[in-house]
């Protein structure tokens, strides 16, 4: 998965050109603002791939971002020079600092996998987050709200390049298996690239019991950012 996201992270913005990052960074700041008890403005950013709630999001807090992906924290960078940039697994990453607010977006939390590592993963941002600070996990999708053998394609059109990617999702167990085919035409030649995503199907009673259990007050946000509902934690 990390090779096939350092060779797709040059078209990763273009894939998602049409998401309003600048509406979404402003939804999450007034979640933020209601909920958390802290009373500093220190927001890590977890599994941040190219930074672009990052653009936004600055305006307002002081922004860690923490990535696996050296390609896509590079991009990230380059977008946000003003910003600290962190590469670690969200599963064991130690930052020396605490934020009072810690975001996992676009079902970057699926990609663990397991109760284990999900378990493993809120530990780890509740050890980062302030007393009174708040933790939003967006799942892509639950156990209850994944669609097995659904079909997508997104195109991208623009004068330099022209991509097509056409998906199926599977359930396996407890495992979705989403599986994408690229065509990529740039600079005279056709590429194919083919990925399978392995992510996790959580129930949303046990997101909500693994919060608690690290000591979070939990609460869903239906709808949440217009796909998944927000998973709220805050530190009491």
């Amino acid at each position: 998965m990390e090779e096939l996201y350092s060779t797709l992270a040059r078209y990763y913005d273009l894939m998602y050109a049409n998401k309003n990052y600048k509406e979404e960074a402003e939804i999450l700041h007034s979640i933020i603002q209601k909920r958390k008890r802290s009373d500093g403005n220190m927001l890590l950013d977890v599994a941040c791939g190219t930074g672009r709630h990052i653009e936004f999001l600055k305006v307002h807090y002081d922004i860690v971002g923490l990535d696996l992906n050296e390609d896509m924290l590079r991009i990230a960078w380059e977008r946000n020079r003003d910003v600290e940039f962190v590469q670690g697994d969200m599963t064991s990453f130690k930052i020396d600092r605490q934020f009072d607010a810690i975001i996992c977006l676009f079902g970057s939390i699926n990609y663990v996998r397991t109760m284990k590592r999900l378990d493993a993963a809120i530990a780890k941002f509740t050890e980062h987050l302030k007393n009174g600070g708040a933790l939003i996990i967006e799942p892509i999708f639950t156990a209850e709200s994944f669609r097995d053998e659904h079909l997508s394609i997104t195109c991208v059109d623009n004068t330099n390049c022209k991509i097509a990617r056409v998906g199926v999702s599977r359930r396996k167990g407890n495992i979705a298996l989403l599986e994408m085919h690229y065509l990529i035409a740039v600079q005279g030649e056709i590429r194919h690239i083919k990925e399978i995503h392995e992510m996790g199907l959580f129930t949303r009673r046990s997101i909500v019991d693994t919060l608690s259990r690290y000591g979070l007050t939990p609460e869903i946000i239906k709808g949440g950012l217009g796909r998944e509902n927000l998973f709220v934690g805050v530190k009491t």
